[in-house]
């Protein structure tokens, strides 16, 4: 007897469970393309996933009708070593989605995204690395690094020159990372709510945002998100799990690129925008899960009323302001934005836009942490947002190759 009353607590404690996991929602995303109060079109993608060019399980059409679901203008995909869909005159549009077109470049010592490339870095592992980023500048194209400290694919080659910016986020390094338990809580909970189990997977950082620190003291250094998407996961050699689905995925996290003129329709002319932004670091990053972020800037101001944003570069001798602001339509009563020079928070400010007058050159970047309670109302901290950063310099600005 005593048995069964334990099993019959246990299947009431465990179906408790299962419906308070079940329950857990996330806000809606709906598309909305408009100039925001800062004066920008904030436009939101993925950069970094797979078709069925390379390793990936969707073709270009399903993975543009899941971007399309899930509320993103943008996605680029890169698959290995092939630019067999830029040749198949894959990139366009698609109903409202803006797909182009990278290459995911393997080497010694690890891999780089190359982006607006019109030919396919061949035979990369058999190149010197320099000679593949060299490849890529020549065609008028942008260098990523990818997987900067994954165990398995890291990132070597830190005497190249003329990469562009790094994968400060990438989910495939995330879920190898993170606690077991945590991963085996996640597998479990997905079922019920695949959303709240990926998002038990997220952590920060805090190895690569350190690195990336450093990277941006010597020149800049555009950060981005990547989700490594390919819709599976190889069990054994031939043998591939279509998981998880990429409509899951995809709303996790995404670049927010700021674009001072909206999408045309026309492919050339918005494909030349969007990496015009890029090449600029003129994005941020948000974990839109937990809530929209459009309406987010970080910006400085001159003296003389000049303004910069997230990604430029500027020369002053005189006072810089600094302002952060979520925007008037932020999800969130409660957040904290945090200023950070030079890799330290300089600055806090609860619910509210943060000022901050500086003359002091470096490095300037923003965070904006949000509180989330669990369906078992245990609070848990996010970092929502992570801005490019603000180069502010006492001598000329570093080209950009």
């Amino acid at each position: 007897m005593k048995f069964k009353r334990t099993l019959i607590l246990l299947v009431l404690l465990l179906a408790g469970i299962g419906f308070r996991i079940d329950s857990v929602s996330f806000p809606e995303y709906h598309p909305k393309h408009k100039r925001l109060p800062h004066g920008f079109f904030d436009y939101r993608g993925l950069i970094h996933l797979h078709t069925t060019y390379s390793d990936g399980e969707g073709t270009v059409e399903e993975v543009a009708k899941a971007g399309n679901a899930v509320g993103m203008d943008f996605l680029i995909s890169t698959d290995h070593n092939t630019l067999k869909p830029l040749l198949a005159q894959k990139e366009g549009w698609y109903n409202r989605l803006l797909f182009l077109v990278g290459e995911e470049v393997s080497m010694e010592g690890g891999y780089i995204l190359a982006i607006n490339i019109t030919q396919a870095v061949e035979e990369g592992r058999k190149k010197e690395p320099q000679a593949v980023v060299n490849e890529v500048i020549d065609q008028g194209g942008m260098a990523f690094i990818s997987h900067p400290l994954n165990d398995r694919f890291k990132w070597k080659n830190w005497d190249v020159d003329g990469t562009i910016g790094m994968e400060i986020i990438d989910l495939d390094d995330q879920w190898r990372k993170t606690n077991p338990l945590y991963l085996f809580w996640g597998m479990m909970t997905f079922p019920l709510n695949p959303s709240y189990a990926l998002l038990q997977i997220l952590s920060k950082p805090h190895d690569v945002m350190s690195l990336w620190d450093g990277l941006t003291s010597k020149k800049p250094v555009v950060g981005i998100y990547s989700p490594d998407l390919h819709d599976q996961v190889r069990i054994t050699k031939g043998y591939y799990l279509k998981f998880p689905p990429r409509e899951k995925t995809m709303p996790l996290v995404s670049n927010h690129l700021l674009l001072s003129q909206p999408f045309t329709g026309d492919l050339s002319q918005d494909k030349k925008n969007l990496y015009g932004a890029l090449k600029k670091g003129h994005l941020y990053l948000a974990l839109d899960l937990l809530g929209d972020p459009r309406g987010f800037m970080f910006r400085g101001l001159t003296q003389t009323g000049k303004q910069v944003i997230m990604g430029d570069q500027i020369v002053s001798h005189n006072p810089v302001r600094l302002e952060a602001s979520t925007g008037p339509d932020s999800p969130f009563q409660t957040y904290r934005i945090k200023l950070i020079h030079n890799g330290m928070v300089i600055k806090e400010k609860e619910n509210g836009p943060l000022d901050f007058e500086t003359t002091e050159p470096g490095i300037y970047r923003v965070e904006v942490e949000v509180e989330w309670i669990s369906p078992f109302f245990i609070p848990h901290r996010y970092t929502w947002i992570y801005s490019n950063p603000i180069y502010i310099l006492k001598n000329s600005p570093v080209e950009i190759r």
